[in-house]
């Protein structure tokens, strides 16, 4: 059970500039005992929520089960939680200032491709095809879970050209 953006607010605070969950104080009908009770309001209120994962997401523990931070921020600031995946707009997966999230379907999301991705070249989509003593690039894009070949290119540049353009077409968010 996710907890509503009520009780999420209640717990956190949400700072627009960083994106960062910092934790309220709580009341003392949120622990078992009042040694918890005050353990926690002597530690925690102020600090930034959660920790960051070995994908780079930022986790928070809510009621004993964890949460990513951007979906938190997204029901905290929308008063409801996302419908579909929340993309970070800039690629920067522990940025969640509001302005860098969106609600989007995992189709988009998978669009929102890093340039420095691994290629073989630096750039997704683009590799070196080396043909006999001629050695050319090759750009593909992938739509649809289909590749699609756009064509081989005696520079490396005249192939990211191909791919960029592929890019623009079928609306791919690159960064």
């Amino acid at each position: 059970m996710r907890p509503n953006a009520k009780l999420l607010n209640e717990f956190l605070d949400y700072d627009s500039e960083d994106g960062h969950l910092r934790w309220k104080p709580r009341t003392r009908e949120h622990f078992k005992t009042v040694n918890q009770f005050k353990n926690w309001n002597g530690r925690y209120p102020g600090t930034v929520a959660g920790r960051i994962d070995r994908k780079g997401y930022r986790n928070v523990a809510i009621l004993g089960r964890l949460f990513k931070a951007h979906r938190v921020v997204w029901a905290m600031q929308n008063g409801q939680w996302p419908t579909g995946q929340i993309d970070h707009i800039n690629g920067k997966r522990d940025d969640n200032r509001l302005c860098n999230l969106r609600d989007v379907s995992s189709f988009t999301n998978a669009r929102n491709l890093k340039r420095d991705g691994w290629s073989g070249t630096g750039r997704i989509g683009v590799t070196k095809y080396n043909h006999h003593k001629n050695p050319k690039y090759v750009a593909r894009i992938r739509l649809l879970g289909k590749t699609r070949h756009l064509g081989y290119f005696e520079s490396f540049d005249e192939a990211v050209r191909a791919r960029e353009q592929a890019e623009q077409k079928y609306d791919f968010q690159t960064h």
